[in-house]
């Protein structure tokens, strides 16, 4: 405007001028803002959380000293949270001197699994469109009332899947952003290629939101083994204007969840945070009501039971990154890492679950937030 202040509205990769004025930060402001995080995080209930994107300044994360960060972090106890790294896939490389040229990772080959279990090496994330409340993730049909709007693909189909592919050879664990139905088809494209070439059988590649999924992406989903990330507080957050953004017929496939476990697929919990609060509590409720603003449940097949969601956001979580053998579920052997909440969530009616208060978080048996703290 005439004072200089901005306006408008930057999307995607417009948003990229703008970072490259603001990173990277200090390390000095990193370690207090993932000390704040950690605090929060722990009087959240959560022992352990994804960071999805670091080393890209244009994009995701705030420098390529991130994982020193965090590793500082850790050991100066500021961060208290077991905590997995995703790198952002332009922080990987290709390697010239060996023979598979689409080869692209770290140098010493470092990749998915590095680490312990505070701190850990994750899947490389990739974005593959944008965002469904802004109307601009990819889809197959334009958004409803705009004709000419099929979203937008931040890569096209074919270096997508060179990254995936590229990844995938290295012996990566890829985490794909895809929220329209179309970025979902080439994402399965591309892991579909990958697995023909250099079959993984274990390998765990996700795509994170899976947004808009018909019955036959969820199926081919399944067979490939991928995971797909859903995010319950999206429900209450921004289901009115999801609904909105799509023809009516096509409501009921926005963030499933029910169907997902019904073809086989390891649920998991998610809240995209600070997209929306991590509180999992609100998830948790959303998966089970999907109960948006304006009351009418978005897609009713798709609830899940309360200790459908409970298993979801502990051992499903847990399985997401491949640390189900360390966590995840209350046994002798598992890391104990437990909550104590201030009501019974199957007792309890589901409208009450994101009213309960964390009354106690024990990570590695030290009770790292409530009393006793």
């Amino acid at each position: 405007d005439s004072d200089g202040r901005p306006k408008g509205l930057l999307q995607e990769s417009a948003m990229a001028p703008i970072f490259a004025l603001v990173r990277p930060m200090g390390l000095d402001e990193v370690q207090r803002n993932l000390g704040l995080a950690s605090d929060q995080a722990l009087s959240y209930g959560l022992t352990s959380v994804t960071e999805p994107g670091i080393g890209e300044i244009r994009m995701v994360g705030n420098s390529p000293l991130d994982y020193h960060a965090y590793q500082t972090a850790v050991e100066e106890r500021l961060l208290r949270v077991r905590t997995t790294l995703m790198p952002y896939i332009t922080v990987l490389h290709p390697f010239s001197d060996l023979p598979d040229k689409r080869v692209l990772g770290l140098d010493l080959g470092i990749r998915t699994g590095l680490g312990d279990d505070m701190l850990s090496v994750g899947p490389v994330k990739i974005v593959a469109d944008g965002s469904f409340i802004g109307r601009s993730a990819a889809m197959h049909a334009c958004f409803h009332g705009e004709a000419d709007n099929f979203g937008v693909l931040l890569h096209e189909p074919e270096a997508l899947r060179d990254y995936i592919v590229g990844a995938h050879l290295a012996g990566w664990t890829v985490a794909t952003h895809a929220i329209g139905d179309r970025a979902i088809t080439h994402v399965l494209d591309a892991i579909e290629h990958a697995q023909s070439i250099a079959p993984r059988p274990d390998v765990r590649h996700r795509i994170e939101h899976f947004a808009l999924a018909s019955d036959a992406d969820i199926a081919r989903a399944a067979a490939l083994g991928v995971i797909p990330v859903p995010q319950g507080v999206f429900i209450s957050d921004f289901g009115d204007g999801m609904a909105a953004a799509v023809d009516a017929e096509r409501r009921d496939d926005i963030y499933r969840v029910k169907s997902l476990a019904d073809a086989g697929i390891v649920l998991n919990g998610s809240t995209d945070s600070p997209i929306s609060d991590a509180n999992p509590l609100v998830s948790l409720r959303d998966m089970v009501l999907r109960r948006p603003s304006s009351g009418e449940v978005l897609g009713p097949r798709e609830c899940v039971s309360v200790d459908e969601a409970v298993r979801a956001y502990t051992h499903g979580s847990a399985y997401a990154v491949g640390q189900e053998q360390q966590k995840g579920t209350l046994k002798v052997g598992m890391l104990a890492d437990f909550i104590t909440l201030s009501d019974d969530l199957y007792e309890i009616d589901p409208e009450r679950i994101a009213d309960q208060q964390v009354t106690t978080t024990v990570v590695g048996g030290e009770i790292v937030f409530g009393d006793g703290a």
